[in-house]
């Protein structure tokens, strides 16, 4: 479980990695991330230019990212601050999630938190959420 480019490296470890981690909390991933924003960031320049825009995420599934069985996947994000970019890449994770043959509510969730902001604060008073899901069995029985 990770917030922000944590949430990222939560998400690619499941997703690399199912023979070792079977589920993972991905909180304000930064979905955005891509050689242009990375470029902008590195140089302090909003306007830097000339890299690629389209985000990592969305480079991988047109590359032909596929999902492990049986792994299951948390994804939140505000609408306030930062994280009122994520909404866009959220959208296209979701799609390939259910063209991959998961189904929300049971192996994913991407949930939007109105008025959430990009900081630990926001993270801290959603954290139930995450941790309800991913620690119940995959039907919501709970008997995890």
């Amino acid at each position: 479980m990770g917030s922000s480019m944590g949430g990222l490296l939560s998400f690619y470890l499941v997703t690399n990695h199912p023979d070792v981690f079977g589920a993972c909390g991905c909180i304000s991933s930064h979905f955005v991330l891509s050689e242009a924003w990375a470029a902008r960031f590195a140089s302090g320049d909003e306007t830097a230019g000339g890299a690629d825009d389209t985000p990592y995420i969305i480079r991988d599934i047109e590359n032909g990212l596929t999902v492990p069985d049986g792994v299951r996947y948390w994804f939140d994000y505000g609408t306030e601050g930062l994280d009122a970019e994520y909404h866009e890449p959220h959208l296209a994770v979701r799609e390939w999630l259910l063209q991959q043959g998961l189904s929300e509510g049971a192996d994913f969730v991407i949930k939007p938190y109105e008025g959430a902001n990009h900081n630990e604060a926001s993270w801290r008073e959603r954290l139930d959420d995450p941790l309800t899901f991913l620690f119940d069995s995959p039907g919501g029985e709970g008997d995890n």
